[in-house]
């Protein structure tokens, strides 16, 4: 006779397996055109507080950014429809403009009703294109009106870029950056205090790769970063 665990492990498997089989796939939005938006890339959709999906294209929009496809890129909202059923509504927010208004934005952020992003292209850097850029988006204050765009700090130079990936109540972004050794480092991009000062960039840590002979290293390429709930960061 077999153990009462046995029976309740093998109805949870099959309970479980039910589960990943009775899912579901709905594609909300396909999108259209150049001025539409392509390349929504590996960046996760955010959600807002009333149930908006908030995301980015990498491409398409007005311009041309060198890419592949045409465009520098957007920033675009995805609303429920008022019946079940009907098509989800779109709206792109912004579009990038190439120059200094730069493109190719990464995953977005909320905070407080804002979006928070990053240009991987754009701003007054020492690189060719500018060196990129973090911004705050603030929402109209009528529906249907034109959302506001504010430059938070630019990248001056290549080894200063920190591709975001979270941040803290204090308003400290976390992220990867490059590193003077080639394998990458995490870094840490401060605001200035309440009363004076700029943006700050700290290295928080450089990778040290794999020595010679060594099978399993310190590590290269840190792909991104995530706290938990102690304030540890992991990546």
């Amino acid at each position: 006779m077999q153990p009462k665990h046995f029976f309740l492990l093998a109805f949870a498997a099959i309970a479980s397996a039910t589960s990943a089989l009775s899912q579901t796939e709905n594609i909300l939005y396909t999108f259209k055109s150049e001025a539409d938006g392509y390349s929504i890339g590996g960046s996760a959709l955010v959600l807002d507080k009333a149930g908006i999906l908030f995301g980015t294209t990498t491409s398409g929009g007005i311009n041309n950014c060198g890419s592949f496809y045409p465009g520098c890129g957007t920033i675009y909202q995805l609303q429920r429809p008022a019946q079940p059923g009907d098509p989800w509504v779109k709206n792109t927010i912004w579009r990038f403009q190439g120059g200094i208004d730069g493109g190719l934005p990464s995953g977005l952020f909320v905070k407080d009703g804002k979006l928070l992003g990053q240009a991987g292209i754009g701003g007054n850097g020492t690189c060719s294109g500018g060196c990129g850029y973090l911004f705050l988006l603030t929402p109209p204050t009528a529906a249907g009106g034109i959302w506001t765009k504010t430059v938070l700090y630019e990248f001056p130079d290549a080894a200063a870029e920190c591709g975001i990936y979270t941040f803290d109540a204090a308003g400290n972004f976390f992220g990867v950056g490059s590193s003077t050794n080639g394998n990458g480092s995490i870094c840490k991009l401060s605001p200035p205090s309440e009363s004076a000062g700029s943006w700050s960039v700290t290295t928080l840590y450089t990778f040290k790769g794999n020595a010679p002979g060594q099978s399993f290293g310190d590590g290269s390429g840190p792909l991104g970063v995530v706290f938990d709930k102690q304030g540890n960061l992991w990546g």
